[in-house]
């Protein structure tokens, strides 16, 4: 579980990241056209891809490594998101209309300065984003990080550390020993 708040942590920068890159593109390069949703979607996504490799690296599985094959696999499965499966994504989602026209209708409801194009392509936005990062997490635990852990090399010696958690204990059991030793 606490892996999975880790990665909606992570998730949700990488998101906020995305998306600030996305709004930039869809709102000043492409004028709020929503035809141009698929194209933002792919370009924001190559950014996220770059950042998210080094934050669920550093954060969310620290203890494992990628290896080398990791790394291509995680590069892999995100050009396949990003080129693929995402703007398949957001061509779908371009498809509820009804849903985006009654968003719409409460934004103009409660007085919010949104156009229709904005409201449409953000909705576009959200649902392809939420598929992605359950796709991601299930490919970055299975696949790209797998069960492979970082050796740390600690005065003079290898260690395997299987988790931070349990890399903690040995060391308090290693200070422990050597304190018993000492007496």
């Amino acid at each position: 579980m606490k892996r999975v708040l880790k990665f909606i942590g992570v998730g949700l920068t990488i998101t906020l990241i995305e998306y600030t890159i996305y709004t930039v593109l869809m709102m000043l390069m492409f004028g709020g056209n929503a035809e141009m949703a698929p194209l933002a979607t792919g370009l924001s996504g190559v950014v996220a891809m770059i950042v998210a490799f080094i934050m669920h690296s550093k954060i969310t599985w620290r203890e494992r490594d990628p290896g080398k094959l990791g790394i291509v696999k995680f590069f892999a499965w995100n050009v396949l998101l990003v080129a693929l499966i995402r703007p398949g994504l957001a061509a779908f989602f371009e498809l509820p209309v009804g849903l985006y026209q009654f968003a719409f209708m409460i934004s103009e409801a409660i007085h919010l300065p949104f156009a229709y194009d904005f409201v449409q392509s953000t909705g576009i936005y959200v649902l392809t984003t939420a598929v992605s990062m359950v796709l991601n997490y299930i490919c970055y635990e299975k696949i790209v990080f797998g069960t492979t852990v970082k050796i740390e090399k600690k005065q003079g010696k290898e260690i395997k550390v299987e988790s931070v958690r349990q890399a903690r204990k040995e060391e308090k059991r290693e200070r422990k020993a050597e304190q018993d030793a000492k007496k």
